[in-house]
Formats: structure tokens, C-alpha cells, sequence
């Protein structure tokens, strides 16, 4: 019996852990694009923005919220240490991170 709940509360946490995995992803992925916005030279939409935050990212749990705000954070501190050919490409990465998520001027 014991192993039994062992095996289903396995079974239910799994889609959970994977869930708020994916949450902590994007999130840190929305971090990156926002952040990094002035840096790299690409313009976002202010009214988008605040959506994809609203839609996508107020749902999420608080630990996955907090990688929004961590992640931008990280970003800039990244950058002081980049080559201008790792600038370049992290740039070009995060400005089709941006276009894919609709966020772009």
C-alpha cells in the first residue's frame, strides 16, 4: 500500500515539477528580452509587454515570477563580461526571442 502511494503521488507531482519548470524558462527568457532591450538596440512595444507580463507570467507561481525580475538582473551583469562578438550574438538571439513573442516595435 505504501508503495502504491508512493507510485501516485510520483505519477501527480511529475506534470507539476515539469510545469513550473517550463514557467521558470520562460520566465527567465522574458527577463533576458526585456532587460537586454536597450542594450542591444531593439525597441519593444510598451502595451505588449505589459500583457505577455499579465497573460503569461502573472498567472505563474511566485518562484517563477521572481526569475522575470533575476534573470534581467543576470543579463546585465552578463554583458559587462561579453566579447563584442558575444554581445553581437547574444544580441541577435534575444531581438528573435522578442520577435517571437510578439514584442517588438
Amino acid at each position: 500500500m505504501k508503495r502504491l502511494l508512493v507510485a501516485c503521488l510520483a505519477l501527480t507531482a511529475g506534470p507539476a515539477i515539469a510545469g513550473e519548470s517550463d514557467d521558470i524558462f520562460l520566465a527567465r527568457e522574458i527577463g533576458q528580452v526585456i532587460s537586454s532591450a536597450d542594450t542591444c538596440g531593439y525597441g519593444l512595444e510598451a502595451e505588449k509587454v505589459k500583457a505577455l507580463i499579465r497573460d503569461k507570467v502573472g498567472p505563474m507561481s511566485t518562484n517563477a515570477r521572481a526569475m522575470v525580475q533575476a534573470s534581467g538582473n543576470l543579463q546585465k551583469n552578463r554583458f559587462a563580461s561579453m566579447s563584442d562578438i558575444e554581445k553581437t550574438a547574444a544580441c541577435a538571439l534575444l531581438e528573435e526571442t522578442a520577435k517571437r513573442f510578439g514584442l517588438l516595435k
